[in-house]
């Protein structure tokens, strides 16, 4: 057998199968169906504020401007806008005594290690917002802050224990 009657040969034999191999896949059903798949990632947002010794030992006695850091500061965001932190003041920025007489301050909130200057505190006779955009460590969300105080007693004071309450919520922006 010459090898162009063997291919003719070999031609018509697999001609049928190839032919059955090429109708079935022609002929199978096929289905297919979508699964969306999401989810939500949760606000986390928290304060923490750890008083200074300065706190609650305020340089009330000295005359002129007085500026002490009187805590730090951590917030926790997951929020790519930043935080907005308001302050509020129980006595609306000033500090009492038992008799009521006072003593005004202003609050900055500064990152970490950085001292305000004199100009950019802020008086408490309403409630106070200071935005945070920048600087949070992208693996844990976290931002170090500082808030301080200034005093600027023109005058020395009438003795007594004075205080305030200030209070610090964070929002996201």
């Amino acid at each position: 057998m010459s090898l162009r009657g063997f291919l003719i040969a070999s031609g018509l034999i697999l001609s049928p199968l190839t032919t059955i191999g090429f109708q079935s896949a022609a002929f199978a059903d096929t289905d297919n169906t979508h699964i969306q798949i999401g989810g939500t990632v949760a606000t986390i947002i928290s304060i923490n504020a750890t008083p200074t010794s300065d706190a609650s030992n305020l340089p009330l006695s000295q005359t002129g401007e007085q500026i002490v850091k009187i805590a730090d500061l951590k917030i926790t965001t997951n929020s790519p806008a930043g935080v907005r932190i308001t302050v509020k003041s129980l006595y609306n920025g000033t500090l009492l005594n038992d008799v009521n007489d006072y003593i005004n301050y202003g609050i900055q909130i500064t990152d970490d290690s950085t001292t305000p200057d004199s100009g950019s505190f802020k008086t408490l006779e309403e409630d106070v917002s200071i935005s945070k955009t920048t600087g949070f460590n992208s693996e844990t969300g976290e931002k170090q802050l500082d808030l301080y105080l200034r005093l600027n007693n023109l005058s020395i004071p009438k003795q007594g224990n004075y205080n305030d309450t200030i209070t610090l919520t964070v929002a996201d922006n």
